[in-house]
């Protein structure tokens, strides 16, 4: 009687236990709460934009580092010139967010002044994932003209090439810098291409974005 009597007191457990889980399945469960979204913002670093040569308006003769550069078409080896003339003003734009203490931007804005008739440099410039998941450097923008890394980029006044960014992944957090070179055309450089013009200013943007990492 004893066996009997556990057989089924254990028989009226397990009939109890999917009766509750017959009831749960089919009952409505409402779970309440703040639901957060990540935050996807690639952008350049405060105070990381600047010119490798020329860096400021021309100073005195005494400081020959900054005299002008030039390099050959097609943006080869860097030639240290006899003037000191030309000189770049450059900012960033379109805040976005931030990187530890500093504030992140969207835009580049380089101004190349008096540069004819001859002018080169390079430009390095960092830029960060101040968001909260991992994202993938997709798109570089000139003047809104998306171009690749390694690319030779003409345009009516100067060539250019960018260095190697497109595809990397930046986790939260991560900066990394990247640069590009450019040459100032002479009319005559490239048939078609009119070059630059003495006495003109000449601005353009750069742009980067990102997609989020598992998008790409």
């Amino acid at each position: 009687m004893k066996k009997i009597g556990l057989l089924c007191l254990a028989l009226v457990l397990v009939l109890g236990s999917l009766g509750i889980g017959y009831a749960m399945w089919f009952d409505e469960i409402i779970i309440e709460g703040p639901v957060d979204t990540g935050a996807l913002i690639l952008g350049f670093e405060e105070g990381s934009l600047y010119p490798v040569r020329d860096t400021e308006v021309p100073p005195p003769d005494q400081y020959p580092a900054n005299w002008d550069w030039e390099t050959a078409i097609g943006i080869g080896p860097f030639v240290k010139l006899d003037k000191n003339v030309g000189w770049i003003t450059w900012g960033l734009k379109d805040e976005k967010g931030v990187h530890g203490l500093y504030k992140l931007y969207g835009t580049a804005e380089i101004t190349l002044h008096n540069v004819y008739p001859g002018y080169s440099t390079e430009i390095t410039v960092w830029i960060a994932n101040g968001g909260s998941i991992p994202l993938i450097i997709n798109q570089i923008l000139l003047n809104g003209l998306e171009i690749s890394p390694g690319e030779h980029v003409v345009l009516d006044y100067m060539e250019l090439i960018w260095g190697n960014a497109l595809g990397e992944q930046l986790e939260p957090c991560d900066s990394r810098e990247v640069s590009f070179r450019l040459r100032i055309l002479q009319p005559g450089d490239y048939p078609g291409v009119p070059g630059a013009q003495q006495g003109e200013t000449y601005t353009f943007t750069i742009e980067i974005h990102g997609i989020q990492w598992n998008e790409a």
